[in-house]
């Protein structure tokens, strides 16, 4: 996400790329309907799933900016990780 550049190649099953968020039950949160909702993970801790991950790291983190949440927005100043998959 660096100003002037550009994508080159993406495979054909990217085009319809899901990314899924979860929360526990009693974190209180509510379904989210669009990036914009995200914002509710403002202050909350967050985990990603394995840091060097499309699908649990990037794809996620890339949502989470176009919706307006930094990473420095997550309790802590920061988000942890799961791990390796």
């Amino acid at each position: 996400q660096k100003p002037g550049a550009q994508v080159l190649a993406q495979r054909d099953i990217d085009v319809a790329f899901h990314s899924i968020f979860i929360a526990n039950t009693g974190s209180g949160l509510q379904q989210i309907r669009d990036v914009n909702g995200l914002t509710a993970l403002k202050g909350k801790r967050f985990t990603f799933g394995s840091e060097s991950s499309t699908s649990s790291r990037l794809m996620p983190q890339y949502f989470l900016a176009k919706g307006g949440v930094k990473l420095a927005d997550f309790a802590g100043g920061a988000p942890g990780f799961s791990g390796s998959h």
